[in-house]
């Protein structure tokens, strides 16, 4: 599974248009990724940030911040 922001697709698309496809229903696609996956018996997906609920973003946002800050000696560890 691949994660991605909805910009990030739009902007590799653009510049990788046989790599990123968005299919009519909105989902992305990565033909080369699915069928490297098939390969070896594994299922490909790109996935978005718009699939995640909001709250779930903000909680993630969070964590990522306090996260980062710890690691940059702006907040005491307990």
């Amino acid at each position: 599974m691949e994660w991605k922001t909805e910009a990030q697709l739009q902007k590799l698309s653009e510049k990788y248009p046989t790599r990123y496809l968005q299919a009519a229903d909105g989902s992305w696609r990565c033909p080369p990724g699915e069928v490297y996956a098939e390969q070896l018996g594994l299922k490909y997906q790109v996935r978005t940030d718009e699939e995640l609920q909001p709250i779930y973003r903000t909680h993630l946002r969070s964590f990522w911040r306090s996260r980062s800050a710890t690691k940059a000696g702006r907040v005491k560890s307990r």
